[in-house]
């Protein structure tokens, strides 16, 4: 099929891949999902790295393999508390839902 392309045919034009328009990411902002009210880690104070008080909360995710499913960890700095919560996808909104302590 490309062959005919390369010589000024049109059959290449049912091809499936051949609709698909593809954009450059280089020089934008990604505009992703992104986690909503996150504060950065070296934004958070410094009693946070004392682990000095309960209510301190870490968290991160467990990619499954093949990328399928994930798991959310919450853990409390301090007394290790951990929270685990089985998630379908690792996008900002699932991990944030999963994340919401005062719904569980």
């Amino acid at each position: 099929m490309w062959a005919d392309k390369r010589v000024g045919g049109e059959l290449f034009k049912h091809l499936i891949q051949s609709q698909k328009q593809r954009k450059k990411r280089y020089g934008s902002k990604d505009k992703r999902a992104q986690i909503k009210n996150r504060i950065r880690i070296d934004e958070r104070p410094a009693i946070v790295e004392q682990k000095a008080r309960i209510g301190d909360w870490a968290i991160d995710t467990v990619i499954g393999q093949n990328h399928q499913g994930a798991l959310v960890t919450v853990v409390d700095r301090v007394s290790k508390l951990t929270l685990i919560k089985n998630v379908d996808s690792k996008h900002a909104d699932v991990v944030t839902e999963a994340t919401d302590l005062h719904h569980e």
